[in-house]
């Protein structure tokens, strides 16, 4: 039996690592960390940690697993930590990120072993700084194992001194974890909003946040487009659900509906869910949307083939270089909804889905053998 300590920053990461956190529970002395220590891009700041933490307990009893404890630490916290770190003696330290973004003091896990998710090709940062004991790099996606290979695109223009040090951590895929969440016994909060929606013919739609130096581009267009959207999906009968994207407070960055006058059925702000309801919902939904360029369109791809990523301006060079390096060619459709024939194209991929309803059938790893996996490679 080890001991296993996840490291939580906000309601990503916690979705991230909670079907790990699920496993180890059930075999390993598991510990929670709860990191509210931020002053800008706070996570939590809009949550009850009170509630986080009854979330963990009940998602991970309704699998048949224990916690040893979930800790909170806060702003003022840092020695709290270190006791609790000299004290705890952690095996293995689970996390995303080793120095997120305004943290005001970052933990030090100086004699554990500490594994790491990578978020997309961020990761790479984290394994050129930390001076910390990585000895696992998992990426979510089996695409982005290039960003940690040999040969690394020239375009994140890393230098050949800074690939040498990332070619010398273990990176490995292991399948979409978050994914494979579907099989455990879902939190109470996701079974009800499931149940809801049986019923309903549903549109699941992901939106990505829209930064602040390219608003005056999405200012132009996105409302219309998004109400003619909400629109012309509702005539179809469709119950939209729509998940926001959470980027911490202070709030730096705009959702799509800012500028909409149309409303979606249901806005999930808050995603107490596991699975998370980027997974749950997708998975029964008849349509996935993702609302411009974003990661998730991945995940919902991989949990269904009714998915397509749209698109609410044509002004943004950002946008475009993401979108040509990243997004282009991998299966799904992408429609520019500010041009009209794009637009009426996109009406009929919603037909021929909605005949089609093509679900993913590839097999997958289970989660019980993933969790196996890392933790024979970690003490390789």
């Amino acid at each position: 039996m080890t001991k296993n300590c996840f490291i939580l920053t906000g309601m990503s990461s916690a979705q991230d690592l909670l079907p790990l956190i699920v496993e180890s529970s059930k075999k390993d002395e598991t510990y929670v960390l709860i990191f509210d220590n931020f002053k800008s891009k706070s996570q939590f700041f809009n949550y009850d940690l009170m509630q986080i933490k009854n979330f963990i307990k009940e998602t991970v009893k309704k699998n048949d697993g224990k916690i040893k404890n979930i800790s909170i630490f806060g702003k003022s916290d840092e020695k709290l930590f270190q006791g609790w770190y000299v004290k705890t003696k952690p095996d293995y330290v689970f996390l995303q990120a080793i120095n997120p973004k305004g943290q005001i003091w970052n933990p030090i896990f100086d004699n554990s072993k500490i594994i790491l998710f990578s978020w997309h090709m961020d990761g790479t940062s984290d394994l050129i700084k930390s001076n910390q004991n990585i000895v696992l790099n998992i990426v979510r996606h089996k695409k982005e194992l290039i960003y940690f290979g040999k040969d690394i695109p020239a375009w994140m223009n890393i230098s050949k001194e800074n690939q040498k040090k990332i070619n010398s951590f273990k990176t490995k895929f292991y399948g979409n974890i978050r994914k494979l969440s579907l099989s455990h016994n879902p939190a109470n909060t996701t079974l009800n909003l499931l149940n809801s929606l049986k019923s309903k013919k549903v549109c699941f739609i992901a939106e990505a946040h829209i930064r602040l130096g390219d608003i005056k581009y999405f200012k132009k267009s996105t409302g219309s487009c998004i109400d003619k959207l909400i629109k012309d999906l509702k005539k179809k009968d469709y119950y939209i659900v729509w998940k926001k994207r959470e980027k911490g407070f202070p709030k730096k960055d705009y959702s799509p509906l800012d500028f909409c006058n149309e409303k979606p059925d249901l806005i999930i702000e808050q995603d107490i869910h596991y699975p998370s309801s980027l997974f749950a919902i997708p998975e029964i939904s008849n349509l996935n949307i993702v609302i411009n360029t974003s990661s998730c369109i991945f995940d919902l791809y991989d949990i269904s083939k009714n998915t397509i990523m749209v698109l609410t301006t044509n002004e943004s060079d950002r946008e475009k270089k993401y979108l040509d390096l990243r997004y282009k060619d991998n299966g799904y459709a992408i429609y520019n909804l500010t041009n009209q024939n794009d637009y009426l194209s996109f009406l009929n991929t919603i037909k021929d889905i909605e005949i089609t309803n093509l679900q993913s059938n590839e097999k997958e790893k289970s989660i019980e053998d993933v969790y196996e996996m890392i933790k024979k490679d970690v003490v390789k």
